[in-house]
């Protein structure tokens, strides 16, 4: 989770929590509330799977980049393996690398898994619609939001299925292990994994979309009881 003691202060935050409550709460679980990925570990509520319809194999080329660009692609390739995000391979599988300018005027790396994604089996399970949680949200007065931090990487990638998120870059092949952006199942995996972490106070105190978690209440007395539930589901899976 992203620390409201740093990324945010409470007038800025949607929480009715006194806020003597809210730090006590903030201290008590200290130890999930981190503003880098290094931080954390895996989720262990299941793990990311990649179903090919067929076996033909992706073997994409990169393009050439804008000197500035390589060394924001280096720099990115260089965190994700000191992070464990991504490791060596010799995977026969390539995706090539794209680009994403930032507002800044840096790069984001990003892989173009598209080729990938089309021979993937998608997968059905459903992300809530919009219209639905308000539905759930329609009669709560108090409200705490939760977003987890670069939340896909918290989510591991199956093993068995590893190999097939191999990029190349400067004479090093990598793949990832845990789970990417740009994987066409990757928003119903992370759904799925919410939904079991909270299964039974799904809907009733918490509604989970994504990797936002939204904690709600018809009071501020009965608030604090499942932002400190929802905390502890937390603590538990990872």
């Amino acid at each position: 989770l992203k620390c409201p003691k740093e990324s945010a202060s409470y007038e800025q935050t949607i929480c009715y929590l006194q806020h003597s409550k809210s730090d006590e709460l903030v201290r008590k679980f200290d130890d999930i509330f981190k503003t880098e990925i290094s931080d954390f570990n895996y989720c262990n509520v299941g793990s990311h799977t990649i179903r090919l319809s067929d076996q033909n194999p992706v073997t994409e080329q990169n393009h050439r980049f804008p000197v500035h660009q390589e060394s924001d692609i280096q720099k990115e390739i260089s965190k994700l393996l000191r992070l464990g995000i991504i490791v060596e391979s010799n995977s026969p599988l390539r995706s090539k690398i794209v680009p994403i300018p930032k507002p800044d005027g840096s790069t984001r790396l990003r892989i173009d898994y598209r080729p990938l994604n089309c021979n993937t089996i998608k997968d059905s399970y459903q992300v809530p619609g919009i219209d639905e949680i308000i539905d759930a949200l329609s009669n709560a007065k108090y409200f705490t939001i939760l977003d987890a931090t670069s939340g896909h990487y918290q989510i591991p990638l199956d093993k068995q299925d590893r190999e097939k998120t191999a990029f190349s870059w400067k004479g090093g092949h990598y793949k990832f292990i845990r789970m990417p952006f740009g994987l066409c199942n990757a928003p119903a995996t992370f759904q799925r994994t919410m939904d079991k972490v909270f299964k039974r106070e799904s809907y009733k105190s918490v509604i989970p979309y994504l990797d936002d978690i939204i904690i709600f209440s018809n009071n501020a007395a009965e608030h604090e009881k499942p932002v400190e539930t929802a905390l502890g589901k937390i603590r538990a899976a990872v």
